[in-house]
């Protein structure tokens, strides 16, 4: 389970950009073409996925004796993140 998101896995599907959702027949957002916008997008989904292992992780840790404290420090996470994740998936913290 992830922290971030729903509770169950289903595929992210990225949403096209249409000519409505540009504004008013102006350039996009910043005045970025729609192919750096496309590879922004692939780099958030792919930071999307890091998450949801970066919280299986913190359960994995949790499961095998580390600490909050010790998960923490090592991920470079507060204690509050730590916390956050392990009560979200049910994890029992220490």
């Amino acid at each position: 389970m992830s922290f971030h998101g729903n509770s169950t896995s289903r595929p992210y599907t990225p949403v096209r950009q249409t000519v409505a959702s540009t504004r008013h027949g102006q350039p996009l957002a910043g005045g970025h073409s729609q192919e750096i916008r496309d590879k922004v997008e692939k780099k958030l989904m792919a930071y999307r996925s890091v998450c949801a292992s970066r919280d299986d992780l913190v359960v994995q840790a949790d499961s095998t004796g580390f600490s909050e404290v010790q998960i923490a420090k090592l991920m470079g996470h507060s204690r509050t993140t730590i916390r956050g994740i392990l009560k979200a998936c049910g994890a029992r913290g220490r």
